[in-house]
């Protein structure tokens, strides 16, 4: 945290002019635990747009996100683009370099640049490695931050305070390319992360995944090197989430870690990223979100100056809650008349920012006449609470869409295999079917082929019920059997729903259009499907309860409270922790634009909104003031390709499944964790003649 000037450190240059050093303390430190640092698999913690500088700078923000990434236990750490706001560092040079000309001039410079990488080198913290014994703190080794300027918001100022910024903090830091640079991450399967920033201005966009796609697009044509297991894309303040497919590498993109004042492009997100590396080489993207925090900063400013009284507490309370006011504006606010406020104010505004942890002092704005906190104090000396220190809820969910029971592409292998595989290793909770259960007999599909087994509306949804029914069955008795152990015996009926209850996924769904096509000859969609899943899941649990000998219960009834459909235009369920799912099967065309996705924000009042159709898949963050951080989680399909798609020579379709771990408080999300499961069994589609008997023998799929 800085210090006053030290009177001791004013020089002159040789021109007279004085230049003020300002007096550091130590950075803040954080040692990992061992057991946390030995965990399996490789964390890497990511963070951009600081803007050092800019109004939005907050040194708090910066300090909370190393304190996460402390307890995470990353093993390395990138500060990826947006480091230095150079527009505004621009502005301070310009203003104190006013009147001075030659060698002076050129010393201010150097000076203002010099206080700069030191003031970063005192607010970063380090990061220490577990170690050995009972060594100090400062004496271990430490966690590595990478540091990538961008060529556009650092520019050479930046990139020249970054030079020095290394040079003071030479344990740690390690400056690669401007622009991003990639970094090789060791292990069982060699990963490489590729991290890109904004190299010059782009036309700005609604759209978050648009200026990502362009950097990502434009260095794909420009290098000749491998391409990564992952882009990562820094300086856009976004947190979009994209696998490969459609794109040919997945990709992530990074919020800022300040308050955000201004919008040049899309910016909406501000918080910090890990991305989750397991030993297999499985990569997972999870987000936290500070923009809670920074939209109530104000709140966590909690002293005022000695002496004050009733007065002065709520001038305070008023600026707090308004923001910056005139004389007249408090006196409407507080109901205080204005010769007592204008006297309290003699005790609250300071020419200064105050030392105090707890109390900036006011400040009085000329222009604007208006009463307001010191912003330097809040860019760094205000603290943040810790992010994960309150009771965080879980949701885990795994979404997927387009199934085409009846399509020779489906995958049908990897869906009865993967499926209950996933949600095991990922101990999801809640299944959600975002529609297109089945392939539907339009288009001609049964004589042109796009179909198997002469299969009509009614066998479709059969085949797609047994296929959900032997994925849930496999999750059952799995989790079942862990539950029950030894206890079979001594159980009672109470129990025994009880613990069936549990261990049976929340299956939710609605209908797509494929499925909704039977209605113009008068059938309602997915009627046979819900009644075939749950007679067959009713006759393959009752057999295994009977078999362990356990007490007959009403199984039905539990069945049917965990089988949830809902109609595609109004769909909606809320979940244990509160937040509320959405669903939708938009009955439109995919377009150019990656993703859908952003279009489905906001469309209903849901914290989490899970959309299909377009075989195209994303995950999408927004916050907004009233829900906090929504997300968009847009469910690619379970075929390998259409001919319908191919024949519009659009480039592929995203397959396979996504997982979403949600962690709340008091129904507002913190953070999120998405991974993509995208790699299918099938390598072409299967023969027209295959008989469905058969294909469910040869894959197990259970039957009635």
């Amino acid at each position: 945290m800085p210090k006053k000037v030290d009177s001791a450190m004013v020089i002159k240059n040789p021109e007279s002019h004085v230049l003020k050093q300002r007096e550091w303390n130590e950075p803040q430190s954080f040692r990992i635990e061992k057991a946390a640092w030995n965990r399996l698999g490789t964390r890497v913690g990511c963070i951009s747009g600081i803007a050092y500088f800019s109004p939005g700078f907050r040194a708090g923000l910066v300090a909370g996100a190393f304190e996460l990434f402390h307890k995470k236990a990353t093993h390395f750490n990138v500060l990826n683009g947006h480091i230095v706001d150079e527009k505004a560092l621009k502005v301070v040079l310009k203003e104190k370099t006013a009147g001075l000309k030659g060698e002076e001039k050129q010393a201010m410079i150097a000076h203002i640049l010099e206080e700069a990488a030191k003031a970063l080198a005192a607010l970063i913290p380090k990061i220490e490695k577990p170690c050995e014994g009972e060594k100090s703190k400062g004496s271990a080794e430490l966690v590595r931050l990478y540091i990538m300027t961008s060529p556009k918001l650092d520019g050479k100022l930046g990139d020249a305070v970054m030079r020095r910024l290394q040079d003071l903090r030479p344990d740690d830091i390690r400056l690669y390319n401007s622009g991003g640079d990639k970094l090789e991450v060791k292990g069982k399967v060699e990963q490489i992360l590729w991290f890109l920033n904004p190299k010059k201005s782009r036309l700005p966009s609604k759209i978050y995944s648009t200026a990502c796609e362009k950097e990502i697009d434009d260095k794909r044509r420009q290098t000749t090197q491998k391409m990564p297991n992952l882009w990562v894309v820094g300086g856009f303040a976004s947190a979009v989430h994209i696998p490969s497919g459609i794109r040919r590498e997945p990709y992530c993109s990074l919020p800022a870690l300040r308050r955000l004042e201004e919008v040049e492009a899309a910016e909406n997100q501000v918080g910090a990223a890990i991305i989750n590396i397991s030993p297999e080489g499985k990569l997972s993207f999870e987000s936290w979100s500070y923009k809670d925090l920074v939209a109530k900063e104000r709140d966590f400013i909690t002293g005022i100056s000695t002496g004050s009284d009733e007065t002065h507490k709520k001038i305070v309370a008023a600026i707090k809650d308004y923001g910056p006011l005139t004389l007249g504006m408090l006196v409407d606010k507080t109901g205080i008349n204005r010769k007592t406020i204008e006297k309290a104010m003699k005790l609250l505004v300071s020419d200064e920012m105050s030392n105090r942890t707890t109390w900036p002092g006011l400040h009085y704005n000329l222009a604007s006449q208006r009463y307001d906190f010191h912003l330097s104090w809040i860019q760094e000396m205000i603290k943040y609470p810790c992010i994960d220190c309150a009771p965080l809820v879980e949701d885990r969910i795994l979404f997927f869409g387009c199934l085409h029971a009846g399509y020779t592409t489906t995958d049908y292998e990897y869906v009865i295999k993967e499926f209950p595989r996933i949600m095991l290793e990922h101990d999801v909770k809640v299944l959600c079917g975002l529609g297109d259960f089945i392939a539907g007999l339009h288009h001609d599909f049964m004589c042109s082929g796009e179909t198997f087994g002469q299969l009509n509306n009614t066998e479709q949804e059969q085949l797609a019920a047994d296929i959900l029914a032997t994925i849930l069955f496999r999750v059952f008795e799995k989790r079942f059997a862990g539950k029950i152990g030894k206890n079979a015996a001594k159980i009672s009926r109470e129990e025994l729903e009880r613990v069936v209850g549990e261990c049976l996924v929340l299956f939710i769904y609605i209908c797509g259009n494929h499925d909704l096509w039977q209605e113009r000859d008068g059938s309602t969609p997915l009627a046979i499907f819900r009644y075939r899943l749950l007679q067959n899941l009713t006759h393959h649990i009752s057999k295994l309860l009977i078999d362990m000998r356990l007490p007959a219960i009403s199984l039905h009834k539990i069945l049917e409270s965990r089988i949830n459909g809902f109609p595609d235009y109004r769909a909606s369920y809320v979940l244990p922790s509160g937040l509320r799912l959405g669903m939708m099967h938009p009955h439109m065309g995919r377009g150019q634009t990656t993703s859908k996705a952003q279009v489905a924000m906001g469309s209903d009042d849901c914290h989490i909104m899970g959309i299909a159709n377009f075989h195209a898949a994303a995950f999408v963050p927004e916050w907004a003031s009233k829900l906090g951080q929504q997300v968009v989680v847009q469910a690619g399909t379970e075929v390998l390709y259409t001919r319908f798609e191919r024949r519009k020579m659009k480039p592929g379709v995203d397959f396979g499944p996504i997982f979403l771990r949600a962690l709340s408080h008091e129904q507002r999300i913190v953070a999120t964790e998405s991974a993509y499961f995208n790699e299918p069994i099938l390598k072409e589609a299967i023969k027209k003649s295959t008989d469905p008997d058969d294909l469910r023998k040869r894959l197990g799929i259970l039957a009635i």
